[in-house]
C-alpha cells in the first residue's frame, strides 16, 4: 500500500523519471572502452533495475486510485520504459564502441514488467 500519496508526487515521479531518461541518454552516448562487467550478465541487471525503476516513475505520473492502479495505466507505465528502452539501442548504435542489443532491450521490457506487475499489485490509496 502506498501511504500518503501526495499531490506532489506526480509532477515529482515525471521530473525524476525525465532525470533518469537523460542520465540513461548520457550513459549511453559514452564510447565503451572496458567491460566493467563483475559477474556474467551484470549488464542485463543493471538494466533490468534502471528500466524498473523508470517504469515505476512512469506509473507514478498517473493518477492513483483507490483501488489501485489501472492494467490501462500499468500498460502505459511499461509501454514508455520499453519504448525508450528501444530508442536508448537505436542511440547507441551511433556510438564509436557500442552496438544494439536485442538482449538489453529484454532485460528493460523484463525489469519494466516486473516493477509494474509489483507496484501494481500492492499500490493502494490509504488516504
Amino acid at each position: 500500500m502506498l501511504h500518503r500519496y501526495q499531490s506532489y508526487t506526480r509532477p515529482l515521479s515525471a521530473l525524476l523519471a525525465g532525470a533518469l531518461m537523460l542520465l540513461i541518454y548520457h550513459e549511453s552516448g559514452q564510447p565503451l572502452t572496458v567491460n566493467l562487467n563483475s559477474f556474467p550478465l551484470e549488464d542485463k541487471l543493471v538494466h533490468a533495475v534502471a528500466y524498473g525503476v523508470l517504469a515505476s516513475l512512469f506509473l507514478f505520473t498517473q493518477r492513483l486510485h483507490a483501488t489501485g492502479f489501472t492494467i490501462r495505466q500499468q500498460f502505459i507505465a511499461t509501454g514508455l520504459a520499453i519504448l525508450y528502452g528501444i530508442s536508448d539501442e537505436w542511440h547507441q548504435s551511433f556510438i564509436p564502441e557500442r552496438t544494439a542489443d536485442i538482449g538489453d532491450i529484454i532485460a528493460d521490457a523484463i525489469g519494466a514488467s516486473l516493477a509494474v506487475i509489483i507496484l501494481g499489485r500492492f499500490a493502494r490509496k490509504t488516504d
